[in-house]
């Protein structure tokens, strides 16, 4: 009977603390970029948790470094302990797709460290890996090029000729 007692104590307790923690903000859900950055007074120095495409380099600072996550056309700067930046391995850009990151951290309009609008990241989990982005260019593309090219060497040409022989008085 004790033991029972025990248990359900421990569960009751445990309950108590999980709610409590959703009340305080202590663990967020995914909340979409656009929605932090069109409205940031409602995220003022909450904790946040946002997906996004890893993008460009990071740029080192003395408490870690700035990385910058895009998605669905909005941008959202996050500053991240280096220990996260060996985890990222595709930085997007023209070349590749960036790493799918999912970051958790506190929120801030303006911070008072860098006066930007940012996240400072608790935690950093990659959840889809990016990959090289193959070029294609269109058969069009290709054609109007050459044609481009034709006419400039015709145009070349004939100014190379008039200049060469063209009126003399």
């Amino acid at each position: 009977m004790k033991i029972v007692r025990i248990k359900l104590i421990s569960l009751v307790i445990f309950l108590i603390a999980f709610n409590l923690g959703g009340a305080f903000g202590l663990y967020a859900e995914t909340i979409p970029l656009k929605k932090i950055v069109e409205d940031p007074d409602d995220f003022e120095s909450k904790l946040v948790e946002v997906e996004g495409e890893v993008i460009g380099e990071p740029l080192y600072a003395k408490e870690g470094a700035w990385v910058n996550i895009l998605s669905k056309g909005y941008h959202a700067g996050i500053v991240v302990p280096r220990i996260y930046l060996d985890k990222i391995k595709h930085w997007g850009g023209y070349r590749e797709s960036g790493d799918i990151a999912k970051v958790r951290g506190k929120f801030y309009k303006e911070c008072p460290l860098h006066h930007e609008m940012h996240i400072h990241a608790h935690t950093l989990e990659i959840i889809a890996l990016g990959a090289p982005k193959s070029d294609v260019v269109l058969p069009f593309k290709v054609q109007m090029a050459v044609s481009l090219f034709i006419i400039c060497l015709i145009i070349g040409l004939v100014y190379f000729i008039k200049s060469r022989h063209g009126t003399r008085s």
